[in-house]
């Protein structure tokens, strides 16, 4: 079995800040807003987990509003009418745009269906399950919600909730980013920094965004390249991720882990010559590099040289017992 699995990001360091922006005045403020966005996300994704799974209009509906009520209730947090500064850095830290799903301006359509849903709650099940006084129809398999004639997608709503969620344990850490990049908008450092943690976090097109904003600044530094290969690998933009590999390389020969990768990705396109020629060259140059032999293991099992597979699995092995990607495929 071909390895698709490349190795994880390789993290620079961002010293503490001190001064800029200050979050003493926020600091109990925006501890209540974080417990906020993480039990509205939390509740909105185990809505749309349960939506998904409705064996009735009954259930459907109660699910959808329970959904739309909390997406609601994260755009609150983020765009505050009360505290305007508070919500602008929220959005900030986490990278929320002025266009995204939960935005005010592209809410403002589903407050109506969350009003329709709340007056629903009185309605006998059974005329509901009937059609009833619903002035919706939502469909799972598209996640369309129509309403008025007007369709609604649901989905890039639920995207935008399951990444702030995924975003809020790093929240510390973006904000240093944040606060530092308010002082130096050129402060490369940080801003791959902030990059790192996007992929952390799961959202590999930010992370993508902004390692191309850290390469306008920086555009020969090998980690920032490998680390764009590793998340251009997650978005399955693999020849992308190749040329990123190769200027890796092309910096630093002495990179593994990026032959590697690339070995990798290549296999993962079914080029398998080229990611045994890819092998080969890592390991002549470091021999005893496990990840290596096991992943020219996993290229030749997949030419059919099951032998010569075994060879490189049980060299991998050698110099590594406890590696086990080696192991299965070795017995």
């Amino acid at each position: 079995m071909i390895n698709t699995h490349c190795a994880a990001l390789f993290p620079i360091a961002v010293e503490q800040v001190r001064g800029g922006f200050k979050t003493e005045a926020y600091s109990f403020k925006t501890k209540n807003s974080l417990k906020e966005l993480q039990e509205h996300c939390r509740a909105a994704i185990s809505a749309f987990a349960a939506l998904e799974q409705s064996g009735s209009q009954a259930s459907l509906r109660l699910c959808l509003g329970k959904f739309l009520s909390d997406c609601q209730g994260a755009s609150m947090v983020l765009w505050r009418n009360n505290n305007r500064n508070l919500g602008k850095h929220l959005r900030s830290v986490f990278s929320v745009p002025g266009d995204s799903p939960l935005s005010p301006a592209a809410f403002s359509g589903l407050r109506a269906i969350i009003k329709e849903i709340e007056k629903e709650k009185g309605v006998k099940k059974e005329n509901v399950d009937q059609g009833g006084p619903a002035a919706f129809f939502y469909n799972i398999e598209a996640k369309l919600l129509t309403s008025r004639g007007k369709n609604y997608e649901v989905l890039p709503l639920f995207l935008a909730v399951r990444d702030l969620y995924f975003s809020l344990p790093f929240f510390e850490e973006l904000q240093t980013c944040t606060e530092r990049l308010e002082k130096e908008p050129q402060d490369a450092t940080a801003l791959f920094h902030k990059a790192v943690l996007m992929y952390k976090a799961s959202r590999f097109e930010a992370a993508e965004q902004l390692t191309a904003q850290v390469l306008k600044m920086v555009p020969d530094d090998h980690r920032i390249w490998y680390n764009r290969g590793v998340i251009l690998s997650e978005l399955g933009k693999l020849e992308e991720a190749i040329a990123a590999y190769n200027r890796t390389i092309e910096l630093e020969p002495a990179f593994e882990v990026a032959w590697d990768n690339k070995g990798v990705v290549l296999a993962r396109l079914g080029r398998f010559e080229e990611a045994l020629e890819t092998y080969e060259k890592i390991l002549l140059r470091y021999p005893e590099y496990a990840e290596a032999w096991a992943g020219k293991g996993s290229v030749l099992l997949a030419l059919g040289r099951e032998e010569k597979a075994l060879e490189a699995y049980i060299s991998s092995l050698e110099i590594r017992p406890d590696y086990l990607e080696g192991l299965p495929s070795a017995g």
